[in-house]
Order: C-alpha cells, then structure tokens, then sequence
C-alpha cells in the first residue's frame, strides 16, 4: 500500500504547530489539517478561543503556509455571535473569504453546551442565529452539488465545484443512529467517550 494514499487527518486550534511540526506531520504522512477557528477576524479568534497572546497567529499567513506545504485545509467553523457582523452578504461574502483563504474543505460546526464545562455559560449568551443557520444551509443547496451522505447522516456538498462543505448541525450525534463512530471525546477526568453529553458512553 503506497503510503501518499494514506488517509490522516489532524484537527487543531494550531496552538504549538510551528514549522518544525509541521515538517514532523509530513514525515507521518497527514495530509489534511483542519483547524477550528471561532472567527475570520484573526485577534477576535484569539480572544474567543482564549488563545494567550504570545500564541496567537494571523489566519491568512498560517493557511498560505499550511497550503505552500501541501497539506489540504480544512476550516471548522465553530458558529457563534461574532459571525453575525463580520459581512454585510454574510454567506456569499463568506464563501469568497474562504477561497482566498484557499481551503479545500469547510464545515460549519453548530456548538451545544452541556453545563459542565466553563465555556458553557459563553456558548449560551454567544449563540449562532438560526435564521442564519437556514441562510447558510439555503446557499449551499443553491450552489452546491451533493457528494455523498456522510455515515453520520449530513450530506456533503461541493461549492461551486471548488469546496467540499458540510453543515454539522449534529454535534451531538442524536438525530441519526449510525454504526459509525463520529467522534472520540476526552472529558476533563481523563476518560475517553463517544458522545459529548452522555456519561453512559464511556469508552475506557
């Protein structure tokens, strides 16, 4: 098996990722960096995601950098309020700034809170409007052409036969039963689950 067919993946805040890493990540063959971003706005990102300061990096520069060393990109978006301001057209304008940005794949990532964790109570006074949520999911049944139905249930579709996008309005896994495995989750107390808000899904 030829290993340039290798399918890994690795997802990231991009906290500690620096060039020597990032040679290392080739070197084990991943070829696909998604990165979860809470704005386009490089210093809000950083706010939200309570990134410290001296950690903190420029969106455009680290997905150039990401692309020149030919790993695909991916951009997770984690919806929240901030999204709601950044354009006048959001979605259209949106999609513009993500080719700029020159991802490959994008996927919209609707947050739940499950009262546990600190950055609940933020989730909670910080949440994604629906009706742009419906605005978002329109746009891309409008532009886009169906790949396939993911294992989880969504659909993925390609926009304007440029990005993959997929609209994760499931995070936690509750409206399709599926013998996919959609995530693997370390909670605070060192376990590992399947789910996000069930205790009862303990791995190990």
């Amino acid at each position: 098996w030829d290993k340039k067919f290798r399918k890994v993946e690795i997802q990231t805040s991009w906290i500690l990722i620096d060039d020597k890493k990032l040679d290392l990540l080739e070197r084990v063959w991943v070829k696909t960096i998604s990165i979860s971003l809470s704005s386009l706005d490089s210093k809000e990102n950083t706010e939200i995601s309570g990134i410290k300061h001296n950690l903190a990096f420029d969106i455009e520069k680290l997905t150039n950098k990401i692309k020149d060393r030919g790993f695909n990109l991916r951009l997770s978006f984690n919806l929240n309020s901030s999204y709601h301001k950044e354009f006048e057209n959001w979605v259209e304008e949106f999609f513009k700034k993500c080719e700029s940005l020159w991802a490959d794949q994008i996927v919209f990532r609707e947050l739940y809170s499950s009262w546990e964790w600190k950055i609940d109570e933020w989730i909670e006074a910080n949440k994604f409007d629906e009706a742009l949520l419906r605005k978002i999911k329109r746009f891309i049944k409008n532009n886009g052409r169906v790949l396939w139905r993911l294992p989880f249930g969504q659909l993925l579709y390609s926009i304007n036969s440029k990005i993959s996008t997929l609209v994760d309005d499931d995070c936690m896994n509750s409206k399709w039963f599926s013998n996919v495995q959609k995530y693997s989750i370390i909670r605070p107390n060192g376990k590992l689950y399947s789910h996000w808000d069930d205790e009862g899904s303990l791995i190990f």
